[in-house]
């Protein structure tokens, strides 16, 4: 079937493509994690509780009112009540 790999499909050999790479041992990959990362973490949720926050309340209270009726709705009472 060919040599036909995911970087070597089989078509025309491209030319003018420069692609430039960094050593993974050159990479510092939790460069600024504690120093930089801790504070916009808490930038970006201060920036969006408000959006997010009152829904989420709002979604809550009706979830917990609807467990709460559910229950009623099928005791004694509730069937009782539904009944007549």
């Amino acid at each position: 079937m060919g040599d036909h790999s995911f970087g070597n499909l089989g078509g025309p050999k491209q030319r003018g493509i420069v692609s430039y790479r960094l050593s993974s041992y050159e990479q510092r990959v939790f460069a600024g994690v504690f120093k930089k990362g801790f504070y916009n973490v808490i930038r970006r949720f201060s920036a969006n509780v408000l959006y997010i926050g009152p829904p989420m309340i709002a979604s809550y209270m009706v979830y917990s009112w609807a467990k709460k009726r559910n229950t009623y709705l099928n005791s004694k009472a509730g069937h009782h009540e539904l009944s007549g």
